[in-house]
């Protein structure tokens, strides 16, 4: 039996390097078009690094790869924004420096974000100008809060944001804005639930896990 099918076929980021290597001993690796993962020299098995890992542009090779993400993953921040919530966590490697998670009455009661509803149907009562003003005071508090985390710290290496369109541009147009470009945000491509600080774990624990894939039998 091969150290492929020996071994559970999802890792955590601590055990990367290790695996590609036995994997690309084992079967050899070859960087896909897609430039996301490495495929053995078969083309049955799929090895794709935890997304804190990525395979970075120009990036050839396994031995450029471990290279270029060498031991450590630096600051990962992790910000999920809902209407009406926010949470956000701040790790090095495996510590977590920072977190916070908040709530503020923003929705309707058909469930639809005040700004949204005034975009279609236009301006309403006390209601709606108490919702207006939490989601600004939302926005404004996690601005705050992300610049302090750069005043300490400077630029994470890793920004994941999951964030509604219209929310992502009101959060940016917010009184002082976020202080990393939208360019340096990644997308968190898993369906997010309402943001607290288990939600937060739990996208975590989705971000640091890499997999070995069998692509045919």
């Amino acid at each position: 039996m091969s150290a492929l099918t020996e071994r559970p076929p999802s890792f955590d980021w601590t055990e990367t390097l290790e695996r590609l290597h036995a994997f690309a001993a084992d079967r050899g690796a070859t960087l896909t078009p897609d430039e996301r993962a490495f495929v053995s020299d078969d083309g049955v098995w799929r090895f794709e690094p935890p997304l804190v890992q990525s395979i970075a542009p120009g990036i050839t090779t396994p031995e450029s790869y471990e290279v270029d993400i060498g031991s450590s993953l630096g600051l990962q921040l992790i910000v999920l924004v809902r209407a009406g919530a926010f949470a956000f966590g701040l790790w090095h490697d495996d510590d977590l420096w920072t977190h916070k998670a908040q709530k503020r009455y923003v929705v309707r009661g058909n469930g639809r974000a005040q700004p949204s509803h005034l975009a279609r149907k236009g301006k309403s009562r006390y209601g709606s100008r108490l919702r207006l003003r939490n989601a600004a005071a939302q926005h404004e508090d996690l601005a705050s809060r992300l610049a302090a985390i750069d005043a300490e710290h400077g630029r994470p290496r890793g920004l994941w944001l999951s964030c509604p369109t219209r929310l992502a541009s009101d959060l940016h147009a917010a009184a002082g804005g976020l202080p990393w470009p939208r360019a340096a945000w990644q997308r968190i491509p898993h369906h997010v639930h309402e943001p607290d600080f288990a939600e937060v774990l739990r996208v975590r624990a989705l971000l640091v896990r890499g997999h070995i894939r069998q692509l045919a039998p």
